[in-house]
């Protein structure tokens, strides 16, 4: 700590009030900056196929934003000597010695670790990287770099990218394409927005010592640059129906919008455009990307898939792995997947229930039960089934393991579900038998209907739980 910092940091605890001091720790997390990402994380949540509790959603958005308050506070310790040389910045906490660098740097690490590990555990690990991953972009990489090269705007466009994609991650707990193209818009829309502020703000960022594209290669350059990124956003944001997220009222609203941006950024061709055009073009920015998530919003997530209904459920009357009743009717009301294993089995059953730990993880927050059927009810007694489950993670809350009388698990699984299964003699072994049966993981909708198979592989994995957020 430099000695003015330190003398200014004493006068300040000397005199200052705590609710002074809280207000600018807060400022410190740039709650306006704080505001807009909130509104592409909600656009994510929103688009996501599935359900998701309000409770759950809010504390989604309340780590979002302290994950992000997170990264500003630490962009702005470490910039706490370049905001001083900066108009627009020479007010903030730090530069104007109202808070102790010391103080910052300690609400920027606990706010880091205190939102990843919320998000990882309250959501799913996808989300906890992610928000890691946004973090760590913004201040280890993007910051220092905004001082070496004007192309650290690609880099921080990516951090600024993954709010919706870190929604999109809460909810369904993967990175489906409708995900993945909100992430590419959004980074999209930040190359023209930035190079709009760069324009306006250039003679701060050349008292600061930050190579912009307006000081290194001209306004010319920066005004068709925005043209260029603008001219590739605006068809992306017309794609986005085509991977499930919005419709044809969306469609027509982005056109619209798109339209009128793309006008806009062609204005600033003219020779005589200059820095209060840059101004206008990030206000402009602004209202096109709220307008674009708003319409969204109320277009709401559009189905991926019809599923067929293939065949009604079998009937059966089974007991869980704690001895307890578990019927057909216990299945309704919610999307299930079910797979077929016994406990001593020592290949495939494993690996079907490794398949079956994955889609648990990847199904959290949404209403996908699991069910496990024993092919061999004989020696898999409750204990044994509860061994198995807890052995590879099992949620009993969420995924049960069956059993029944060797007749009436035959006629579910062989006549209800239709998989294959035999009981072969082993060569060489008579004593010994080997049981076969089929390894598809079947998707039965809240209605008792069987909808789909899906092969235990990776690609399978994926189709069944993009299809089970369908039947939510």
């Amino acid at each position: 700590m430099r000695a003015d910092e330190g003398a200014k940091g004493m006068t300040v605890e000397a005199t200052a009030q705590p609710s002074a001091v809280l207000r600018e720790l807060f400022l410190l997390g740039k709650p306006r900056l704080s505001a807009l990402v909130l509104v592409t994380t909600a656009g994510g949540l929103a688009m996501a196929p599935g359900h998701i509790g309000l409770l759950h959603a809010l504390f989604v958005m309340a780590m979002t934003s302290a994950a992000v308050a997170a990264a500003n506070t630490l962009n702005c310790f470490l910039e706490r000597d370049t905001d001083g040389m900066m108009k627009r910045t020479r007010g903030r906490p730090l530069p104007s010695g109202s808070v102790r660098p010391a103080w910052a740097l300690w609400q920027g690490l606990v706010l880091s670790v205190v939102s990843v590990v919320a998000l990882t555990l309250g959501a799913n690990a996808l989300t906890g990287a992610l928000a890691a991953l946004a973090i760590v972009s913004y201040v280890a990489v993007y910051t220092p770099m905004k001082y070496r090269s004007p192309h650290a705007v690609i880099v921080g466009a990516l951090p600024g990218a993954i709010p919706p994609l870190l929604g999109w991650a809460a909810k369904t707990g993967g990175l489906e394409p409708g995900g993945m193209a909100l992430f590419t818009v959004m980074f999209l829309w930040q190359l023209p927005h930035f190079l709009a502020i760069a324009l306006y703000l250039k003679e701060d960022y050349a008292r600061a010592g930050i190579r912009v594209l307006p000081l290194t290669h001209g306004d010319e350059a920066t005004r068709y640059a925005i043209v260029a990124y603008t001219a590739v956003l605006v068809p992306v944001t017309l794609m986005l129906p085509r991977f499930g997220v919005g419709g044809l009222r969306y469609l027509v609203v982005s056109g619209g919008l798109g339209l009128v941006f793309l006008v806009w950024s062609l204005t600033g061709l003219r020779a005589s455009a200059g820095t209060r055009w840059g101004r206008g073009m990030m206000l402009a920015s602004i209202g096109y990307l709220t307008l674009l998530f708003g319409a969204l919003a109320l277009d709401g997530p559009r189905q991926r898939s019809e599923l067929p209904v293939l065949m009604p459920l079998p009937a059966f009357s089974f007991v869980d792995q704690s001895g307890k009743p578990f019927g057909s009717d216990a299945l309704r009301g919610h999307p299930t997947a079910v797979n077929f294993i016994f406990t001593t089995c020592p290949t495939i059953c494993p690996m079907l229930t490794r398949k079956m730990a994955t889609v648990q993880e990847r199904s959290k927050g949404t209403s996908l039960q699991l069910l496990s059927i024993t092919v061999d009810p004989e020696n898999d007694t409750p204990p044994m089934l509860e061994a198995f489950g807890r052995k590879f993670g099992a949620d009993f809350g969420r995924w049960r393991f069956v059993t029944g009388p060797r007749e009436a698990v035959e006629r579910a699984v062989i006549d209800g579900f239709k998989i294959a299964m035999f009981r072969e003699q082993k060569p060489g072994e008579p004593d010994i038998w080997d049981i076969v049966h089929g390894e598809k993981i079947v998707l039965v909708d809240g209605e008792g209907r069987i909808r789909r198979y899906y092969d235990a592989d990776d690609a399978g994995l994926e189709s069944l739980l993009t299809d089970a957020r369908t039947l939510e």
